[in-house]
């Protein structure tokens, strides 16, 4: 478990500078040497059954390693070794600016606010600190027809209905009614300082949404396609768990393995030491307020997003406006610090095999994910043979806001092999891709076959 080892040593790294000069140190008295544990991992570059889809974006230089640690949005093994090896090696590279959004002097940004649902939440009594049933304000946004195919976008962690600025309308526009919902505790919803964050909390939010969107329905029963990013990722595979046959597909991309990737169970005694440590001192409320300081600095942030980004082009003041917002909100501190000390929840590999093989599934993967390595998503086929992988190069942990034309275009086309739509689209949707995000990403396809071969 060294490299769970590493991710909570890098995290610490920008806290305190000077325990860096003694790291190297320490490592070595505990075995783990810098040649052997902090090499980067390979990703792998062919699976069976894999999509491999051609952007035609020429980049050239690999994921760009952070001047300190990515804190936003969750802990990654992978990528916390990978920045620990960078700054034990001294392997500084410079970062891009932001770019302007669409070259404009002034930009402007989507509003944070768009449609109010309000969720009161009966589940598990243990979810609420304070006891009794509460009410909350979830922000969504719904584009589309009320008769086309509902269609669910969950974000990830940290992020908000925004993250999907360029995939709403264009989706929207082949046939889909397309929600897109902030979870509690982000973007534009309700952030409680008195509730439990898990992930079964979340699962909750879903289920409930899709049962009170699918009232407004013209045909109630009609089953909704999920997906979601990251921890949306996850989401979706414990929400199609619990919605059973009133879903009709599932997308994941790029799913996280937890809310966090570090699991109590992966440790030995000295590793649960340190964990237990981070957890209890370093995201304590005072030291905790430092930390989430540390994620709203713009520097940080940009760090952070070259990181997770194969696009620099991508990463805009607009993405970051979306990221940096909702952290001034009140509460946002609490929820930060309750994600980070929650346990890891459920992981695709124990949910997937539970899910029947009848249900379509469909892995959109970014091959330069520091965070979430496609090695794990490539094992999904094996846990459940309706899986289908699509894997994306030079891309990084937010396949569809990094190459957003291309992601669109292979989901819809994949949409539609599965027979999905209920109507004509209103607009063909071009060769290349949606013209809402950004132009010239070309996609190469061999449609893949209903079986899974690609």
């Amino acid at each position: 478990m060294t490299r769970q080892l590493s991710c909570i040593l890098a995290s610490v790294l920008p806290l305190f500078p000077s325990v860096q000069a003694f790291l190297p140190h320490t490592l070595q008295n505990v075995g783990i040497t810098r040649a052997s544990v902090l090499a980067p991992s390979e990703t792998p570059r062919s699976h069976p059954g894999v999509l491999r889809m051609e952007t035609g974006v020429n980049v050239e230089e690999p994921p760009l390693a952070p001047s300190g640690y990515p804190y936003w949005p969750v802990f990654s093994v992978d990528a916390t070794a990978e920045a620990l090896r960078v700054r034990l090696g001294g392997q500084e590279r410079e970062l891009p600016q932001l770019v302007k959004v669409q070259g404009n002097e002034t930009a402007s940004f989507p509003p944070r606010r768009y449609s109010t649902w309000t969720w009161t939440h009966t589940g598990e009594p243990a979810y609420a600190t304070s006891g009794g049933r509460k009410s909350y304000s979830i922000n969504y946004r719904v584009e589309g027809r009320e008769g086309d195919r509902p269609l669910l976008l969950i974000h990830g962690f940290g992020a908000s209905v925004n993250h999907y600025k360029y995939n709403i309308e264009t989706i929207a526009a082949a046939g889909y009614r397309v929600y897109a919902i902030d979870l509690l505790g982000f973007g534009a919803s309700d952030k409680p300082e008195d509730i439990k964050i898990c992930l079964e909390l979340w699962r909750d939010q879903i289920r409930d949404f899709i049962e009170t969107m699918s009232k407004t329905h013209k045909d109630p029963e009609k089953r909704w396609v999920i997906a979601g990013n990251s921890i949306g990722g996850l989401l979706t595979l414990m929400t199609a768990d619990a919605l059973g046959d009133r879903m009709a597909a599932g997308v994941m991309f790029n799913a996280s393995g937890g809310l966090t990737s570090v699991r109590d169970s992966e440790l030995n005694w000295w590793q649960k030491g340190i964990w237990w440590f981070f957890r209890t001192v370093i995201l304590s409320d005072f030291l905790g307020n430092l930390f989430f300081e540390r994620t709203r600095n713009p520097e940080n942030l940009r760090s952070t997003l070259a990181l997770l980004y194969g696009d620099k082009g991508s990463v805009t003041e607009e993405l970051a406006n979306i990221l940096l917002q909702p952290a001034d909100d009140k509460g946002a501190l609490t929820v930060f610090l309750k994600t980070f000390r929650a346990e890891a929840g459920p992981s695709p590999e124990e949910i997937l095999p539970r899910l029947p093989p009848s249900l379509p599934l469909l892995a959109i993967w970014g091959d330069e994910d520091p965070w979430t390595p496609f090695d794990k998503g490539s094992r999904f086929p094996s846990l459940n043979p309706s899986v289908e992988i699509s894997l994306f190069p030079k891309t990084g942990h937010c396949p569809h806001d990094d190459r957003p034309a291309a992601v669109n275009k292979a989901l819809l086309e994949w949409l539609d092999r599965k027979g999905l739509p209920f109507n004509d689209p209103r607009e063909a949707v071009s060769e290349g891709g949606s013209e809402v995000g950004r132009e010239g990403e070309v996609v190469s396809s061999n449609a893949p076959s209903e079986s899974g071969a690609r």
